[in-house]
């Protein structure tokens, strides 16, 4: 009499398949639904929306504190109505900075001819710069080669 293994039979063969199928089939729903790949989006979106929710929320936080700081506390009043309006108590002598430092005050870009009128002038010297270059690259290499010992032929 042959012994018979359970699981062996061709009905166990074709349940195995039919399972893979199935799970071969649910992977690529999942991968190539449209209504699986929105809803993924949609997730994505939700994420966003809740960093960028975070990130106001921290903000109102400041805006808050702020708003506190300058409701209860005189002095900070006082130092921020200075600062952003000028104000000075009777007998403070106010210094006016008549122009504050910036660089477009000390030059005047407007007096440098635009690259568009002589676009050769910028050519020609990048040209020249270039040619400069691997001259003097040429020349450092050629030391370079004439500086080290040469082998003799006998």
């Amino acid at each position: 009499m042959e012994e018979v293994r359970p699981g062996a039979g061709p009905r166990f063969t074709l349940f195995l398949a039919i399972v893979t199928l199935i799970a071969v089939g649910g992977a690529l729903w999942l991968v190539f639904n449209p209504a699986v790949r929105r809803q993924r989006a949609l997730q994505d979106e939700i994420r966003r929306y809740d960093t960028e929710l975070a990130q106001l929320e921290q903000r109102r936080a400041q805006l808050q504190s702020r708003y506190d700081t300058l409701l209860y506390n005189g002095e900070a009043l006082e130092k921020e109505v200075r600062r952003q309006l000028g104000y000075v108590r009777p007998g403070e002598v106010a210094l006016i900075p008549t122009a504050p430092f910036d660089i477009s005050t000390r030059f005047d870009a407007s007096k440098i001819a635009p690259l568009e009128r002589a676009p050769w002038i910028t050519v020609g010297l990048c040209t020249v710069l270039g040619l400069l270059a691997l001259s003097f690259a040429a020349l450092a290499v050629g030391c370079v080669l004439e500086s080290r010992p040469r082998a003799e032929s006998g």
